[in-house]
């Protein structure tokens, strides 16, 4: 059942509770915080909070509906529009327009959202970057979905930093509190910054002192698969809890592994490490040069996973990123293999 997230005082409360009954929604009362901000489906306020919610910082977001039992101030819808709300309501004389509102804002759930999560297979394979590229990839596609792309990585370079958003505004995972273990899809998607159309980037973000709650970042893939996104996870290497929650939420996972020795039994190491929690289809992709002499095939025998792809790796990226955002053509080796890899991921999860 869709949830609401209600901002109102004691004089509305019965009101507003009454048409979200007969709406189809769960009530839930919110307090000046924003651990909530992003977990209901739609969020009710009245002219006495919204001064409160704008001071506490919260994101703006679809489905926020201003409530008051007489015409609201002028600063009052002001301070309502930053946080995104379109209409008002005055009760209980709008009750039933209220309701109508309530009804068409309320999605039902769906569950047919593809998830891929890349893990790199030891220190520098280029699975941010890899990660990066496939949602870029999945986003060009023609089938109309949003890509989420989640990298919580507290310790990598920043997915944002990679795309060129790390200056937009928006939530970073260290910021999320998913109260229930659950976020809003729509709410999400309208707060996160965006790297192109139709692609919402979640990066890990510095500085909270909780750090990234792992129960927040998987509750955002969470909502990504139940909203019909392609979701593409940047599992860490660094928090085995997280990359274990994000590896078993996947529907294909993707080693990353260079093919000399080292990386190759490294790899293996880190494919050993998640067997247990993969739920869906495991498979490599190398990245070269290769060594002469080895096929491809026996390298990823040597990781204990099947073979994906292989691609060569473009020596000038490293400086082309220190002045522009990852934009890789289709026809690169890092952009063919992002797609094969959307494509995999939609054979596995139709």
């Amino acid at each position: 059942m869709s949830e609401l997230l209600m901002h109102v005082g004691t004089d509305l409360a019965d009101d507003v509770c009454r048409c979200a009954v007969a709406a189809g929604y769960t009530v839930t009362a919110g307090d000046h915080g924003t651990g909530d901000w992003l977990r209901a489906d739609v969020v009710v306020v009245d002219d006495h909070a919204v001064t409160p919610l704008v001071q506490s910082g919260v994101s703006r977001r679809r489905g926020v509906l201003l409530v008051c039992g007489a015409q609201a101030s002028a600063q009052a819808w002001q301070e309502a529009m930053t946080l995104g709300a379109d209409d008002g309501f005055v009760l209980p004389d709008e009750e039933e327009r209220l309701v109508a509102a309530l009804s068409e804002l309320r999605v039902p759930a769906r569950s047919d959202g593809r998830v891929v999560a890349i893990v790199g297979g030891h220190g520098g394979a280029g699975a941010t970057t890899l990660a990066a590229a496939t949602a870029l990839a999945a986003a060009q596609s023609a089938d109309g979905r949003r890509v989420l792309l989640i990298g919580p990585d507290e310790l990598g370079a920043g997915i944002d930093l990679v795309l060129g958003v790390e200056a937009a505004g928006g939530p970073r995972a260290c910021d999320l509190v998913a109260n229930a273990g659950r976020l809003s899809h729509t709410a999400l998607h309208d707060a996160l910054p965006q790297a192109g159309r139709g692609l919402s980037v979640l990066a890990a973000g510095r500085g909270s002192p909780g750090g990234v709650r792992i129960e927040s970042v998987a509750a955002a893939a969470d909502a990504g698969r139940a909203g019909g996104d392609v979701v593409v996870l940047d599992a860490p290497r660094t928090q085995a809890r997280l990359r274990h929650e994000l590896v078993a939420r996947a529907d294909l996972v993707v080693v990353v592994t260079r093919a000399f020795l080292p990386s190759l039994w490294a790899a293996r190491a880190t494919c050993a490490d998640i067997a247990e929690h993969v739920r869906g289809e495991l498979g490599v992709v190398v990245r070269g040069p290769v060594p002469s002499g080895i096929a491809l095939p026996e390298l990823a025998w040597a990781v204990g996973a099947e073979l994906l792809a292989s691609y060569r790796a473009d020596p000038s990226l490293p400086s082309r990123l220190d002045t522009q955002p990852l934009r890789p053509s289709s026809r690169s080796p890092l952009g063919a293999v992002a797609a094969r890899i959307c494509a995999r991921l939609a054979e596995v999860a139709p």
